[in-house]
C-alpha cells in the first residue's frame, strides 16, 4: 500500500485596485440637432428633448428610426432603456429656433408611472399629435408657451399653449406627487394663463416677467402667479417637493417684487441681472426669495432640494456677487467673463456655502442634482485650464476645444470629489444632466468635433459626428458611491490536483481568473484541474464599470515522499476494499482473499501498526463466495465489517455482518437478505446508540431488479429496520 498525501496552502500574495471613471455608455442621434433636457424614471429608461433640423435617425444601433422635421427646428422627444438602447421617438412641427446657449434647460419630466411632460415654445402651428390624430396648437404671437403630456409609450395625452402679441418662453416643467404640472419661464404684455375657455390674465410691467403656474393632471388651469420686474425677469428651473411647495430660480434686472400677492417682496439689481431663488407654497402663495448680486451679473440656471428642504442651485456669474443674500458677505470674484458657481441655502434660504469655479474664458453651470447622501453633482461647460476644487487644492481640467463640457462631484459642504472632462478640438456642450437613486449619472447635450471620446478613462469610447450639431446622450456610474468599487475575493475547496474555485467579490460584474499555469476563466466560480505538482500564483480580477480589483493567491500542491509502500497476499488473488486508520495510529484493512480461507473467495482483514507492518490477519467465510467491502473500528475497540456472502443466508448472496473484537476474533456475524436473490452490502458505520447502519442492494425487496437497501441494526446485529429506495430498473446504495 502507497501512503501517499496531497497538501495545499494558500498564501496571500498581493491585492491590487484599478479605480474607473464609471462610463457606461454613450449614444449619438444620426443627424443635426441638440440636446436639450434629461430625465429617468424608476427603472432607468432615459427620456431626452431637445430640437433637429433635416432627417434624424433617433436608433443608435444599426437599424433605422427616422424623424424629419419641417423647414425649420423641430422638437423630438426620445426614449431609451437603461443600456441605451432605442424604443421610441415623436416630433412635434414647432418651428423652434432657439441657440440659446446658456439657459437652463429643464423642460421634461417623468411621472411614477412613466407618463412624460414637456414645455418648450413655438413659432408656427404644430400638431402635437404624433400619431394618426391631430392636434394643433397655433401661437398668438411670435413665440407661445406649449406643455404636453404623452404617455409611456409616446402616445399624446394632451397639450395646451399660452401666449401674447409678445415672445413667451416655457423653460422648464415639474410634476408633484398628485400628478399637478407646474410650468416656468417668462412672458411678454399680457397673456392668459387660462388654456381652455377661461381666463386667467397676467401683464408683464417689464420687457419680461417670470411666470410660474399649476395645472391640473389634465392640463387644467388651477393658478399661475408673476414676478413684476421693472426691467426683466425669467424663470429658468422649477421644482416641487414632496409637500407641494415650488422652487424657482433664474434671473431679474431692475427692480422685481417676488411676492405675486398682495404683498411686497421687491429686490433691486445692482450691478447687472441678479441671481434669484424662491419658495412658495403648493398654492402659489409667497415663502421666501433670496437675491444674489453686486457689480456683476449672473443666472440661476437650476435648482433642488434635500429631505430637509436645504436649497442648492447653480448657474453663472460675473464679477463680483456676494452670494449670501442676507447681512453677511460672501463675496465670489468670477476670473474671466463668466464663472460657475454652485452654492447652499437652508430651509429658510439662508446662506451655507458658495464656491466658484472658472479661469479667464467663460464657463456656465447647467444642471445640479444631489445623490442620497446629499453629495452634490454639477455640470456644464467649460473653456481652457479650469481649477475644479474651489478650496486650496488643485484639480484642472483642459479644454480641448473651445468648449468642453464637465462633469463634477462635491460633498455635502461642497468639498471636491471629482470631476471629469469631454471634448476635442470644437464645441461639446452639456445642457442637462439627471442623477438616479443606483448611483448613475446622465446627460445629455451635443458635439461638433469630428470625434469626440466620452470615456474620460483610459479606455476609448468615440462617438462620430456626422453633422455640424449631433445629440448625444450618454451615463456614468458614480464611483465614489460606497461599495461601488469591486473587492476581489475568493475561497476554494480541493480534492487532490483539481480545485473548485468560489468567487466572494463585493460587486464585481466580471471576472478573470488567472491559474498560474497558462490557463485562464471567466467563468463566476470556475473547476480547474492542475497537472502536476508546483507553486502555482492564482489572480482573481473582479470588475465593473467603476474599475477593477486584483487579488492574487500562492497556491502550493506537493506530493510528499513515499513513507512506505507494502503489499499484502499470498500466492493467489488478493484485493483490498477499503482502509481506515485505528485509534492506535495504525490501519485495518478489508478485502477478499482466494491464498488464505476456506473457500473461493473469503473475507481478508488485515491489522498494521503505524508503519504498515502487519500485527496480525484474519479471514472469515465459508466454502464459496465470501467478499469484505467495508470496515469500521468500534467504539469498544474492535471492528464491524460487511461485505456479501454465498456461503451463508438464504439467498443467491445475502449482507453479511461480522463483529469482532480487538484482535479480530468473531464476536457475532449475521447475515440479511431474502431467498432466491442477490443482497449484499457495501457500507457500514456505527450509529451513536452503538448499532449499525448498513447500506447496499438488493434482489429480493423493492420495485425494480436491484434497489438500494438500508439496514438498521441494534449493537448485537439484530434488525430494528429496513427501507428499500429506487425504481423499476437498477438502483444501488453505495456509501452510508
Amino acid at each position: 500500500m502507497k501512503k501517499s498525501l496531497v497538501f495545499l496552502t494558500m498564501v496571500l500574495f498581493q491585492t491590487a485596485i484599478v479605480y474607473g471613471q464609471g462610463y457606461q455608455w454613450a449614444k449619438s442621434i444620426e443627424g443635426s440637432g441638440k440636446g436639450r433636457a434629461i430625465a429617468v424614471d424608476s427603472i432607468g429608461n432615459v427620456y431626452i428633448k431637445g430640437q433637429f433640423l433635416g432627417t434624424a435617425d433617433f436608433d443608435p444601433s444599426p437599424d433605422t428610426a427616422n424623424l424629419t422635421a419641417g423647414s425649420s427646428n423641430d422638437i423630438y422627444v426620445a426614449k431609451y432603456n437603461s443600456s441605451g438602447a432605442y424604443l421610441w421617438a415623436l416630433n412635434i412641427g414647432a418651428g423652434i429656433d432657439d441657440n440659446t446657449e446658456n439657459l437652463g434647460n429643464h423642460y421634461i419630466t417623468v411621472d411614477g408611472t412613466g407618463n412624460v411632460y414637456v414645455t418648450g415654445h413655438f413659432t408656427i402651428t404644430a400638431d402635437f399629435d404624433p400619431g394618426v390624430d391631430t392636434a394643433n396648437l397655433t401661437p398668438v404671437g411670435a413665440l407661445d408657451i406649449f406643455f404636453a403630456k404623452y404617455d409611456s409609450s409616446g402616445n399624446y395625452q394632451w397639450a395646451k399653449s399660452i401666449g401674447s402679441g409678445g415672445g413667451d418662453h416655457g423653460h422648464s416643467i415639474s410634476v408633484d406627487a398628485s400628478g399637478n404640472v407646474h410650468i416656468t419661464g417668462f412672458f411678454t404684455s399680457t397673456v392668459d394663463f387660462d388654456p381652455d375657455t377661461g381666463t386667467a390674465n397676467l401683464t408683464s410691467i417689464g420687457s419680461s416677467d417670470l411666470f410660474f403656474a399649476k395645472y391640473d393632471n389634465n392640463g387644467n388651469y388651477v393658478w399661475a402667479k408673476s414676478i413684476e420686474s421693472t426691467l426683466s425677469s425669467m424663470g429658468h428651473h422649477i421644482i416641487v417637493d414632496t409637500s407641494g411647495n415650488c422652487y424657482i430660480t433664474g434671473y431679474f434686472d431692475g427692480v422685481a417684487d417676488f411676492d405675486p400677492g398682495v404683498g411686497t417682496i421687491s429686490f433691486t439689481s445692482v450691478g447687472g441681472p441678479d441671481i434669484f431663488f424662491a419658495k412658495y407654497d403648493s398654492g402659489g402663495n409667497y415663502i421666501y426669495a433670496k437675491n444674489i448680486g453686486n457689480s456683476g451679473n449672473g443666472q440661476g440656471n437650476s435648482i433642488t432640494v434635500d429631505e430637509t428642504a436645504n436649497v442648492h442651485i447653480t448657474g453663472y456669474f460675473s464679477d463680483t456677487m456676494d452670494f449670501d443674500p442676507d447681512t453677511g458677505i460672501a463675496n465670489l470674484i468670477s476670473a474671466g467673463q463668466n464663472d460657475i458657481f454652485f452654492a447652499k441655502y437652508d430651509s429658510s434660504g439662508d446662506y451655507l456655502y458658495a464656491n466658484g469655479i472658472g479661469t479667464t474664458s467663460d464657463e456656465q453651470g447647467q444642471s445640479i442634482t444631489l445623490d442620497a447622501n446629499d453629495n452634490v453633482y454639477v455640470s456644464g461647460s467649460f473653456q481652457g485650464i479650469v481649477d475644479f476644487d474651489p478650496d486650496t487644492g488643485i484639480q484642472s481640467l483642459t479644454s480641448a476645444g473651445a468648449w468642453d463640457f464637465f462633469l463634477a462631484k462635491y460633498n455635502v459642504n461642497g468639498n471636491y470629489l471629482w470631476a471629469i472632462s469631454v471634448g476635442n478640438t470644437n464645441n461639446e456642450l452639456l445642457h442637462s444632466h439627471v442623477s438616479d437613486s443606483s448611483g448613475n449619472v446622465h446627460i445629455t447635450g451635443y458635439f461638433t468635433s469630428s470625434t469626440v471620446d466620452f470615456d474620460p478613462g483610459p479606455d476609448t469610447a468615440n462617438l462620430i459626428a456626422v453633422a455640424g450639431d449631433n445629440i448625444f446622450f450618454a451615463k456614468y456610474k458614480d464611483c465614489s458611491l460606497p461599495n461601488s468599487i469591486p473587492i476581489s475575493s475568493f475561497t476554494y475547496t480541493q480534492s487532490t490536483y483539481t480545485f473548485n474555485f468560489t468567487d466572494s467579490s463585493q460587486n464585481a460584474t466580471s471576472w478573470y481568473w488567472d491559474f498560474g499555469d497558462g490557463s485562464t476563466d471567466t467563468s463566476l466560480n470556475p473547476i480547474h484541474t492542475y497537472q502536476i505538482a508546483g507553486i502555482y500564483n492564482v489572480c482573481l480580477i473582479a470588475s465593473n464599470a467603476c474599475g477593477s480589483d486584483t487579488l492574487c493567491q500562492n497556491v502550493t500542491i506537493s506530493v510528499p515522499q513515499i513513507m512506505f509502500q507494502k503489499t499484502f497476499g499470498g500466492d493467489s488473488t488478493d484485493y483490498a476494499h477499503s482502509i481506515r486508520q485505528t485509534t492506535d495510529g495504525g490501519y485495518i484493512i478489508i478485502g477478499q482473499t482466494i491464498s488464505f480461507g476456506a473457500g473461493d473467495w473469503d473475507f481478508y482483514l488485515i491489522k498494521t501498526d503505524a508503519n504498515g507492518d502487519t500485527l496480525w490477519t484474519k479471514s472469515y467465510g465459508g466454502d464459496t463466495l465470501d467478499i469484505g467491502y467495508s470496515v469500521q473500528q468500534t467504539i469498544d475497540g474492535g471492528y464491524i465489517i460487511a461485505g456479501e456472502t454465498r456461503s451463508f443466508g438464504s439467498g443467491y448472496s445475502d449482507f453479511y455482518v461480522i463483529k469482532t473484537d480487538l484482535d479480530g476474533d468473531t464476536l457475532w456475524t449475521k447475515t440479511y437478505g431474502g431467498s432466491l436473490s442477490s443482497d449484499y452490502g457495501v457500507s457500514i458505520q456505527q450509529t451513536s446508540d452503538g448499532g449499525y447502519i448498513i447500506t447496499g442492494n438488493t434482489g429480493a425487496y423493492g420495485a425494480g431488479q436491484n434497489d438500494a437497501y438500508l439496514i438498521r441494526i441494534n449493537s448485537m446485529g439484530d434488525t430494528l429496520w429496513t427501507k428499500t429506495y429506487g425504481g423499476t430498473g437498477q438502483d444501488f446504495g453505495n456509501y452510508v
